[in-house]
């Protein structure tokens, strides 16, 4: 009976040891990185040997370098940073006075502070007229859309202009704001490392019929929007000795020509 059981035995054992399935991985032998003696002081140089190891250990090593030159963003997209109170007339005809405003020439919104509730809210554009206000020197600013302009240019119509001047034709001026990019991690950059606020200012001729002529601030590009006695303007000009450096000087030219058009 033991011969029997021991027969069985034997007879099973190769089977035991063929069900078991071999490991067929391969061994890896483990390689000790080489360690660096010092670190050295320069960067190119201790960044070369890092590399140096993770291609003799095959460590898969990744190594960042931060760039934190960028400096933010400079600038406001407001054409006054702080609240100026003026007055707001919607289209309904009703008129709120008094009223601490910003306008965001970004944007083209006029925002409108609300001390009591401590925010602020932008104000829908289609239903503001026009709207008015002061800055901290005394100097008046008016500004109206005019939805109805003969121009594909959307954002003209949407917009704001600050009007200049009111007469048989309209002298307005219009301010935008975008922002500039930073520009400084390529080869040839200008090395600006801030974003900012870049103001663009236009200038145009509102006709009677609703159609804008767009100006250069200077008499030559004032006279042949207006139509007007070209020597009569020059001589005008000089004796008022106007450099149309400012805004004032391009309303006055404006406002002589209207009793000398032809």
């Amino acid at each position: 009976m033991k011969a029997f059981f021991a027969t069985i035995l034997l007879l099973s054992t190769p089977l035991l040891l063929r069900a078991q399935v071999p490991d067929t991985a391969k061994t890896v032998r483990y390689k000790a990185p080489v360690q660096a003696a010092m670190p050295p002081s320069d960067p190119l140089v201790l960044l070369n040997q890092l590399n140096q190891l993770q291609n003799q250990s095959n460590i898969n090593t990744q190594i960042r370098l931060v760039d934190n030159r960028y400096e933010g963003l400079r600038g406001t997209p407001y054409l006054i940073p702080t609240w100026s109170k003026g007055e707001i007339e919607l289209i309904s005809g009703k008129t709120y006075a008094g009223v601490p405003l910003k306008f965001d020439a970004s944007s083209q919104n006029l925002v409108m502070l609300r001390p009591a509730m401590k925010d602020s809210l932008i104000l829908y554009a289609n239903q503001i007229k026009r709207f008015a206000f002061q800055d901290d020197d005394g100097n008046a600013f008016l500004y109206r859309r005019y939805p109805d302009l003969k121009t594909d240019d959307a954002a003209l119509k949407e917009g704001y202009f600050q009007v200049l001047y009111v007469g048989k034709n309209t002298l307005l001026k219009r301010v935008s704001k975008t922002i500039r990019k930073a520009d400084y991690k390529q080869a040839y950059s200008a090395d600006v490392r801030f974003d900012s606020y870049q103001e663009s200012v236009d200038y145009y001729l509102l006709r009677p019929d609703q159609t804008l002529v767009k100006l250069k601030r200077n008499r030559k590009s004032l006279s042949e929007a207006l139509g007007g006695d070209e020597a009569a303007l020059k001589a005008f000009a000089e004796q008022e000795k106007l450099s149309f450096k400012t805004d004032t000087d391009m309303a006055k030219l404006v406002k002589f020509a209207e009793g000398n058009v032809k």
